[in-house]
């Protein structure tokens, strides 16, 4: 009986938060035609190998009915129902593997090839022991790709339409009509933006979030118009800082649900707020208040302050240079003439990220610094005015022209300007990444309003 070659593959793709598992199994499957479009796009490229097989010395006698069945996060996608999608975001890392079950020669080449041409390979490997191969490829702007396989043994190739995964860019958020975002953070199921008109409440569970007042929600009628910045803590509270020079802190109580205010440096302007450890610091233009019982703020440093980091690098502030907290020698990171100014800090567990206002953005251990910019580190703009590090240590920033992802699965930075969906809206303050009860959802906003990346 004449035979044809079967091939069994394994699919997983690897997304910040979340690992999908596609399985392709040729065994027990009814025979049926798995055909691809004379009209495709161009593809990306097309990835070349020969692997030999361990135990190939001889032919297989393989079965005639080949077929793939296909299944995502274990469940089994529906006969018929057409191209099966993974739901990703842009930049997110995509790893393709498959291996051959069995051949009439001995050989087993795989050929792969990614639909359209926006998305990069990054790496190609095969195991020693296995006859297989995996490639991890990228996407660089919202679109749907579909990766496309051709298994052969040299007796009777085989091309497959394997996998399509879509990768999400931003969106506007339209049910937010308040001012400029200054600031936005996540947190107790909420997102909580600071506005230049007023601080706002939006909900999470909607597909695109339904946005209050704080002030209307709360009451609190002392609570000021123009708010820079906040903080949601582990107990229960959500601090806010006017950008008016009153000097306050504002506490909002979720489970009181009531707004108080307290006095952090006289006529201060709010800059930033961070907590860790039991203790909340305001940074403002007249140094670092800093409360431990959410009480009493005392002032713990002098100097003009406009970020904040409190992690397991220590507590920084910073400005024209580094401060660390609460005592310590100040370190100048841009000693040269006209250096630029630290405008933000986030702590991902080994580095300090630091952004400037004309440098990019730096990486701080152990009194080494490491600078990414436009031109060494693919950055949109090298204004960056926010941090933010997501559940996978991907560090994305806000910039005058769009936003940077710099991936840790591999040393590079993804930029996101017009093409990913902010359209002109690129003049960018703030930035959260929310990897709370399954969602995966990048929060950017500015002078445009409220934008959001995320998946289905």
């Amino acid at each position: 009986m004449a035979t044809k070659p079967t091939h069994l593959g394994h699919l997983s793709a690897v997304s910040c938060s979340t690992v999908v598992a596609c399985t392709f199994n040729t065994s027990n499957i009814a025979t049926g035609d798995e055909t691809t479009s004379d009209d495709a796009a161009p593809p990306l490229e097309l990835v070349d190998s020969g692997a030999q097989l361990p135990d190939a010395s001889s032919p297989q006698d393989c079965p005639n009915d080949i077929r793939f069945e296909i299944t995502v996060d274990g469940v089994s996608a529906p006969l018929g129902t057409g191209q099966p999608y993974v739901h990703t975001l842009v930049g997110d890392s995509v790893e393709l593997s498959a291996v051959g079950s069995c051949t009439q020669s001995g050989q087993m080449d795989y050929r792969w090839t990614i639909e359209p041409s926006t998305a990069k390979i990054e790496q190609t490997a095969r195991p020693k022991d296995l006859a297989s191969e995996t490639i991890s490829v990228y996407s660089l702007i919202p679109e749907q790709y579909t990766v496309k396989l051709e298994i052969d043994d040299g007796i009777g190739p085989q091309e497959v339409s394997v996998f399509g995964f879509e990768a999400h860019g931003f969106q506007e958020v339209d049910n937010y009509d308040g001012d400029r975002v200054r600031d936005i953070r996540v947190g107790y199921d909420y997102i909580w933006l600071g506005a230049e008109d007023r601080a706002y409440r939006g909900t999470l569970d909607a597909p695109l979030g339904t946005y209050k007042r704080v002030t209307a929600l709360y009451g609190g009628s002392s609570l000021p118009n123009k708010v820079r910045v906040h903080e949601v803590d582990a107990g229960g509270e959500v601090w806010f800082g006017p950008t008016d020079p009153d000097g306050e802190a504002y506490r909002l109580d979720l489970v009181a649900g009531e707004i108080a205010s307290f006095n952090t440096i006289s006529n201060a302007r709010a800059k930033d707020i961070t907590d860790g450890a039991a203790r909340v610091r305001f940074a403002t233009d007249k140094g670092v208040a800093l409360t431990a019982d959410s009480e009493i703020f005392t002032t713990e440093r002098t100097d003009h302050s406009d970020a904040l980091s409190d992690g397991a690098t220590g507590v920084w502030a910073g400005r024209d240079r580094l401060y660390p907290l609460p005592t310590g020698a100040d370190i100048d990171l841009f000693p040269r003439p006209g250096g630029e100014r630290i405008q933000s800090l986030d702590d991902d567990g080994v580095l300090l990220w630091i952004g400037t206002d004309g440098d990019g953005v730096a990486t701080f251990e152990n009194g080494s610094i490491q600078l990414y910019d436009e031109d060494n580190g693919n950055l949109a703009d090298d204004d960056v005015e926010c941090l933010a590090i997501d559940a996978d240590g991907d560090v994305r920033v806000a910039t005058a022209t769009g936003v940077g992802r710099f991936k840790s699965d591999r040393q590079i930075c993804v930029p996101m300007t017009d093409d990913s969906g902010l359209d002109s809206a690129l003049d960018l303050d703030a930035i959260a990444a929310d990897d709370t009860n399954g969602r995966r959802a990048i929060y950017v906003g500015g002078r445009d309003g409220l934008f959001v990346m995320r998946t289905p």
